[in-house]
């Protein structure tokens, strides 16, 4: 504490309570001169690990400025990581594509001045799907009141992202060097993402979704373009992805594990089918949040008695 008239400056140390009293006065705290301060700012001004003070002066005296150099101990308390925000067990694929997951945390440390932390924050964040990891950090920038936020992107693995299972942990450094980490939270990304393009020898029809795969709501639709108009098809769910495929009439099925089919819909004269896919009703029934399945779409081709499949989408269920 910056003192106008005193013969020092003030230095009380915090007991670790939070109680009258949690302040005590440090008699010794300060050499004693009698000047007019008017403001003071905390830092390592000698670079030797422990915090300093210096005093800006006015109003009387000799408008000396002054630098008090600390002679104590240097500064071994890491930052605290005293709240890092809540991440849902499953994070939509839209939501990562679109702008990435902002995380912010709260981290307090000795010193900190009219908004600005001499804190460096990251998220240090694990990426993995079907045994491939990816490890990275992420820088977080300070946004004021003790909060950093950093944005997590991820990098699709060799077989997409949708199912991929990421971790993440805050880690905060103060200028001594002093380091904390926050408990790793972890979510999986869920959504709907198409796989095995290239393996369907020659097939044009191609499936997607509208909306995201979610138990809360009923309105998932697989929408598959490319169909010969007004020929019938339905919809295969299984478990498991079989590549590279087994030949099935003209194209390869990618799909395996236990599977059933959807009733069969036909085609609209633009080529166009979309199916209705209920989570709570066979063949995908029981299904729960976080869960991975398998769609691809089996059709009659234009030529009589042949028909074709699409590519496949692989599906990881939402809240």
């Amino acid at each position: 504490m910056g003192s106008l008239t005193n013969n020092q400056e003030k230095l009380y140390l915090n007991n670790g309570t939070f109680a009258p009293g949690s302040f005590v006065y440090q008699a010794n705290g300060f050499t004693t001169i009698t000047d007019s301060t008017l403001d003071i700012a905390v830092g390592d001004f000698d670079n030797d690990g422990d915090y300093d003070v210096v005093t800006a002066q006015g109003e009387s005296g000799n408008f000396t400025n002054r630098v008090y150099r600390n002679t104590f101990f240097a500064d071994t308390v890491p930052p605290r990581i005293g709240r890092v925000e809540d991440t849902p067990a499953r994070v939509p694929l839209s939501l990562i594509r679109e702008r990435g997951l902002a995380r912010r945390a709260w981290i307090q440390d000795a010193t900190y001045k009219r908004g600005e932390t001499f804190v460096a924050a990251s998220l240090q964040v694990a990426a993995s799907k079907d045994g491939v990891g990816d490890d990275f950090s992420v820088p977080m920038t300070p946004v004021g009141g003790g909060i950093h936020r950093g944005v997590i992107r991820l990098a699709a693995g060799p077989t997409g992202t949708v199912g991929m299972d990421v971790t993440f942990s805050v880690h905060a450094t103060d200028p001594a060097g002093n380091a904390a980490d926050s408990a790793a939270v972890t979510f999986r990304v869920c959504g709907a993402e198409a796989f095995a393009t290239a393996a369907d020898e020659g097939s044009g029809a191609r499936i997607s979704t509208i909306h995201e795969p979610s138990l809360s709501a009923n309105d998932f639709k697989v929408v598959v373009s490319g169909l010969p108009a007004g020929r019938p098809g339905a919809l295969l769910v299984g478990t498991a992805k079989a590549l590279p495929g087994t030949r099935y009439g003209g194209g390869r099925l990618v799909i395996g594990g236990s599977f059933g089919s959807l009733p069969p819909v036909f085609a609209d004269e633009s080529g166009r089918a979309v199916v209705d896919l209920d989570f709570t009703r066979p063949p995908v029934a029981s299904v729960q949040a976080g869960e991975t399945r398998y769609l691809q779409f089996l059709y009659r081709d234009r030529a009589p008695g042949t028909f074709n499949l699409s590519d496949a989408l692989e599906v990881t269920v939402c809240d």
